[in-house]
Protein backbone atom coordinates (compact mmCIF):
# COMPACT_ATOMS: atom_id res chain seq x y z
CA UNK A 1 0.00 0.00 0.00
CA UNK A 2 2.94 2.29 0.72
CA UNK A 3 4.02 2.21 -2.95
CA UNK A 4 0.49 3.05 -4.10
CA UNK A 5 0.28 5.99 -1.68
CA UNK A 6 3.69 7.35 -2.74
CA UNK A 7 2.74 7.03 -6.41
CA UNK A 8 -0.54 8.89 -5.91
CA UNK A 9 1.25 11.67 -4.01
CA UNK A 10 3.98 11.99 -6.67
CA UNK A 11 1.45 12.12 -9.54
CA UNK A 12 -0.69 14.71 -7.76
CA UNK A 13 2.30 16.94 -6.95
CA UNK A 14 3.77 16.83 -10.46
CA UNK A 15 0.45 17.30 -12.26
CA UNK A 16 -0.64 20.13 -9.95
CA UNK A 17 2.53 22.09 -10.67
CA UNK A 18 2.32 21.69 -14.46
CA UNK A 19 -1.48 22.25 -14.55
CA UNK A 20 -1.21 25.58 -12.73
CA UNK A 21 1.38 26.78 -15.26
CA UNK A 22 -1.01 26.30 -18.17
CA UNK A 23 -3.41 28.78 -19.72
CA UNK A 24 -6.93 28.81 -18.26
CA UNK A 25 -8.56 28.85 -21.70
CA UNK A 26 -6.43 25.90 -22.89
CA UNK A 27 -7.46 23.85 -19.83
CA UNK A 28 -11.16 24.51 -20.52
CA UNK A 29 -11.03 23.55 -24.21
CA UNK A 30 -12.81 20.38 -25.26
CA UNK A 31 -11.04 18.47 -28.05
CA UNK A 32 -14.52 17.49 -29.34
CA UNK A 33 -17.98 18.44 -28.03
CA UNK A 34 -18.47 14.99 -26.47
CA UNK A 35 -14.94 14.79 -24.98
CA UNK A 36 -13.80 16.22 -21.66
CA UNK A 37 -11.51 19.23 -21.31
CA UNK A 38 -8.42 18.92 -19.11
CA UNK A 39 -10.35 20.62 -16.29
CA UNK A 40 -13.18 18.11 -16.70
CA UNK A 41 -10.71 15.22 -16.60
CA UNK A 42 -9.34 16.56 -13.30
CA UNK A 43 -12.97 16.95 -12.18
CA UNK A 44 -13.62 13.33 -13.12
CA UNK A 45 -10.60 12.38 -11.01
CA UNK A 46 -12.16 14.36 -8.13
CA UNK A 47 -15.34 12.31 -8.54
CA UNK A 48 -13.28 9.12 -8.63
CA UNK A 49 -11.51 10.14 -5.41
CA UNK A 50 -14.84 10.95 -3.70
CA UNK A 51 -16.33 7.59 -4.62
CA UNK A 52 -13.20 5.66 -3.71
CA UNK A 53 -12.93 7.45 -0.36
CA UNK A 54 -16.38 6.04 0.40
CA UNK A 55 -15.24 2.58 -0.69
CA UNK A 56 -12.11 2.73 1.47
CA UNK A 57 -14.04 3.92 4.53
CA UNK A 58 -17.29 2.00 4.25
CA UNK A 59 -15.52 -1.10 2.97
CA UNK A 60 -13.71 -1.39 6.31
CA UNK A 61 -16.83 -1.52 8.49
CA UNK A 62 -19.78 -2.49 6.26
CA UNK A 63 -20.35 -5.91 4.75
CA UNK A 64 -20.10 -5.60 0.97
CA UNK A 65 -21.13 -1.96 0.51
CA UNK A 66 -22.23 -1.13 -3.03
CA UNK A 67 -20.86 2.16 -4.33
CA UNK A 68 -21.39 2.96 -8.01
CA UNK A 69 -21.48 6.23 -9.88
CA UNK A 70 -22.37 7.51 -13.32
CA UNK A 71 -19.21 9.32 -14.37
CA UNK A 72 -20.69 11.39 -17.22
CA UNK A 73 -23.57 12.64 -15.08
CA UNK A 74 -21.19 13.60 -12.27
CA UNK A 75 -18.93 15.61 -14.60
CA UNK A 76 -21.86 17.33 -16.35
CA UNK A 77 -23.69 18.23 -13.14
CA UNK A 78 -20.50 19.45 -11.45
CA UNK A 79 -19.70 21.88 -14.32
CA UNK A 80 -15.95 21.60 -13.79
CA UNK A 81 -15.17 23.99 -16.65
CA UNK A 82 -16.66 26.78 -14.52
CA UNK A 83 -13.94 26.26 -11.88
CA UNK A 84 -10.70 28.21 -12.03
CA UNK A 85 -7.60 26.07 -12.47
CA UNK A 86 -6.63 26.88 -8.87
CA UNK A 87 -10.03 25.76 -7.52
CA UNK A 88 -10.08 22.45 -9.39
CA UNK A 89 -6.47 21.58 -8.46
CA UNK A 90 -7.05 22.48 -4.81
CA UNK A 91 -10.12 20.23 -4.69
CA UNK A 92 -8.34 17.35 -6.45
CA UNK A 93 -5.15 17.55 -4.41
CA UNK A 94 -7.10 17.83 -1.12
CA UNK A 95 -9.24 14.79 -1.96
CA UNK A 96 -6.13 12.78 -2.79
CA UNK A 97 -4.37 13.83 0.43
CA UNK A 98 -7.43 12.63 2.35
CA UNK A 99 -7.62 9.39 0.36
CA UNK A 100 -3.91 8.71 1.01
CA UNK A 101 -4.38 9.28 4.76
CA UNK A 102 -7.20 6.72 4.75
CA UNK A 103 -5.00 4.21 2.91
CA UNK A 104 -2.07 4.93 5.27
CA UNK A 105 -4.22 4.21 8.31
CA UNK A 106 -5.95 1.12 6.88
CA UNK A 107 -4.99 -1.99 8.87
CA UNK A 108 -3.42 -4.68 6.68
CA UNK A 109 -6.17 -7.13 7.67
CA UNK A 110 -8.72 -4.84 5.97
CA UNK A 111 -6.99 -4.98 2.56
CA UNK A 112 -8.94 -8.14 1.71
CA UNK A 113 -12.35 -6.74 2.70
CA UNK A 114 -14.73 -6.47 -0.22
CA UNK A 115 -16.63 -3.59 -1.73
CA UNK A 116 -19.17 -4.06 -4.52
CA UNK A 117 -18.98 -1.84 -7.58
CA UNK A 118 -19.92 -1.88 -11.22
CA UNK A 119 -17.40 -3.48 -13.57
CA UNK A 120 -16.69 -2.35 -17.12
CA UNK A 121 -19.42 -4.68 -18.40
CA UNK A 122 -22.02 -2.90 -16.21
CA UNK A 123 -22.36 -5.83 -13.85
CA UNK A 124 -21.82 -5.53 -10.12
CA UNK A 125 -18.91 -7.43 -8.67
CA UNK A 126 -17.00 -7.54 -5.38
CA UNK A 127 -13.41 -6.28 -5.26
CA UNK A 128 -10.91 -6.23 -2.39
CA UNK A 129 -9.93 -2.84 -0.99
CA UNK A 130 -6.34 -3.58 -2.04
CA UNK A 131 -7.46 -4.22 -5.63
CA UNK A 132 -9.52 -1.00 -5.57
CA UNK A 133 -6.45 0.96 -4.39
CA UNK A 134 -4.34 -0.52 -7.21
CA UNK A 135 -7.09 0.20 -9.73
CA UNK A 136 -7.47 3.77 -8.41
CA UNK A 137 -3.80 4.45 -9.12
CA UNK A 138 -3.99 2.83 -12.57
CA UNK A 139 -7.09 4.92 -13.43
CA UNK A 140 -5.38 8.08 -12.16
CA UNK A 141 -2.26 7.50 -14.27
CA UNK A 142 -4.36 6.69 -17.36
CA UNK A 143 -6.22 10.02 -17.17
CA UNK A 144 -3.17 12.08 -16.21
CA UNK A 145 -1.54 11.11 -19.51
CA UNK A 146 -4.34 13.06 -21.21
CA UNK A 147 -4.10 15.98 -18.79
CA UNK A 148 -0.33 16.27 -19.10
CA UNK A 149 -0.30 15.90 -22.89
CA UNK A 150 -0.69 18.84 -25.26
Amino acid sequence: MKTIIESIQKNVKETSESFLNRDEKFLSQKPLPEKWSKKEIIGHLCDSAMNNIQRFIRGQYENYPTINYEQYNWVNISAYNSYTKEEIILLWSSLNKHLCKILENMPVENYSKTCVMMSMGNETKGYSLKWIAEDYLSHLVHHLKKVNGD
